[in-house]
């Protein structure tokens, strides 16, 4: 997720040339929101805001029940974003 830990699969944006885009989901509002992030040194930046489809939201309270705050989307949100974006298997 975003701006991840050196020892991690995608490294961090560390110079003025690194661009990293990633979602989140963002439940600090009810229902939560789907989010694309554009992430440079200077700022990041919303590019997407979606609501989190009804029936992915079941397994989403499911792991992380009212919990407040951003989060890696779940297994079933990323299968969705996936089969939205016509990278479904």
């Amino acid at each position: 997720m975003g701006n991840n830990a050196w020892d991690r699969e995608h490294p961090p944006v560390r110079t003025a040339s690194d661009v990293s885009y990633y979602f989140v989901v963002d439940s600090w509002q009810d229902p939560p929101v789907i989010r694309l992030v554009k992430r440079s040194m200077e700022k990041a930046e919303d590019l997407l805001v979606v609501p989190m489809p009804e029936h992915v939201l079941a397994s989403y309270r499911a792991v992380h029940g009212n919990w407040r705050g951003i989060s890696e989307p779940t297994e079933e949100v990323k299968n969705w974003l996936k089969q939205e974006l016509g990278h479904s298997k």
